[in-house]
């Protein structure tokens, strides 16, 4: 197992101490559910034009991976995203609404998905229009987006929603009719493995020898846990990674990851972060209500000591209680570590290696290297998770987990 250390990340002091809660400001929700309207009745969704993908074949992609995580490669991919051409200009349908103005619809399909994500790679909404996007049958809405959910990159990615048809829906008033929308979906992922509780939780998906986070090697750990996340990166990478701190302590939502991640394409705009993805107790059960947010700009990055320091664009509100890791740029080795983690895309578990952390120069100058797991494992999924000396205060990480393959037989990665 090879863990990066914090050393070129580019935070200049020693260690920052870790925050218990950061009490941020709500955002708005930019890229979560409104709940405030209604998705089109039957008939208007029967009614628009729909965009078939051509045929995925799941469970070719399903084996290819299943081979891909026996080989040790990485990073782990759930989804396969397809590019697509699409816009008011070339699909779909308009009409005038009775009120003055008109709507736009597209429904998009893709046949056997388990879930679907739409990317926009164009998104420039004037101030008036809106968009949002559902599954036929309205269970969740997602939207309105606005002139107010423009970023500076221009994309506009949504995160996965359950089946495989979501429609698309552009609101534009009367004032606009000179204009013409600037909005254009360049990508759709169909979801051929769980994700998040979509198409199943993925709980036991990586294996007897995982230890849930709520078990009593976790009991030292209900702090720290709130700052891991589980990403899904271009709708198809699925990774782990943590809220970190910074010397200001103004809760910042930066998130450490990893960049092998990224190797499989995907954006910062692309991402979506899943917080509280766990079991409510040491025993099979199911996952309460958990938080998304789906947005990111960039901060840093370094390829050799695969590090990625992202920032949500949409800070997590004081009611989710959140924590942000701290870290450390020492070069004494942690006498024990622990990591908190989503191996293969399971619920949050934790490991636990006993010895210290030795040198691992043999994977470059800038890694620790723990030989063996004495409690726990790791796997594909596991990748970018923050590698913790203690859990009392100050809590602090020395690294990220680098490669991930299982440890249960014993032998080292």
């Amino acid at each position: 197992m090879r863990i990066k250390p914090s050393r070129k990340s580019g935070l200049s002091p020693v260690w920052v101490a870790s925050v218990l809660v950061c009490l941020a400001a709500a955002a708005g929700a930019a890229f979560a559910d409104r709940g405030a309207l209604q998705a089109a009745a039957p008939a208007e969704v029967d009614s628009v034009g729909t965009w078939i993908a051509p045929p995925v074949d799941s469970p070719a992609l399903m084996a290819a991976e299943e081979v891909r995580r026996r080989e040790g490669k990485r990073p782990r991919r759930v989804g396969f995203p397809m590019e697509t051409d699409l816009s008011p200009a070339n699909a779909g349908t308009w009409r005038e609404r009775p009120g003055g103005g008109w709507s736009w619809g597209l429904r998009v399909r893709s046949e056997g998905a388990l879930w679907t994500v739409l990317g926009f790679d164009e998104f420039r909404l004037p101030p008036g229009a809106s968009l949002r996007a559902y599954d036929p049958a309205g269970r969740r809405v997602l939207g309105p987006f606005t002139s107010d959910d423009v970023r500076a990159d221009g994309e506009l990615w949504l995160p996965p929603v359950a089946g495989d048809t979501l429609v698309i829906e552009l609101d534009w008033p009367l004032e606009l009719r000179s204009e013409q929308p600037a909005i254009h979906l360049g990508t759709v992922s169909h979801g051929y493995l769980p994700w998040g509780g979509i198409g199943a939780v993925e709980s036991f998906a990586a294996g007897d020898c995982h230890i849930d986070i709520n078990c009593p090697l976790g009991d030292a750990w209900q702090y720290q846990k709130r700052g891991v996340v589980r990403l899904l990166i271009g709708g198809s990478v699925d990774c782990s990674g943590s809220l970190i701190n910074n010397t200001s302590l103004d809760c910042t939502p930066y998130v450490l990851t990893a960049e092998h991640c990224y190797d499989g394409g995907g954006t910062p705009a692309g991402t979506t972060f899943l917080f509280d993805y766990e079991l409510p107790a040491c025993e099979p059960g199911a996952v309460p209500q958990n938080h998304g947010r789906t947005g990111s700009v960039l901060r840093a990055s370094h390829v050799a000591s695969d590090h990625r320091l992202l920032e949500i664009t949409s800070p997590p509100p004081a009611s989710w209680n959140v924590f942000f890791s701290g870290w450390s740029r020492s070069t004494v080795p942690a006498t024990e570590s622990w990591t908190i983690h989503h191996p293969m895309g399971d619920v949050k578990k934790i490991t636990h290696d006993a010895d210290p952390l030795v040198d691992g120069i043999d994977q470059g100058p800038d890694h620790w290297r723990v030989n063996q797991w004495e409690e726990g494992s790791t796997d594909p999924g596991s990748s970018a998770s923050t590698c913790s000396q203690q859990a009392t205060a100050p809590s602090r990480s020395p690294g990220r987990i680098a490669g991930s393959f299982t440890l249960s037989s014993g032998y080292p990665s």
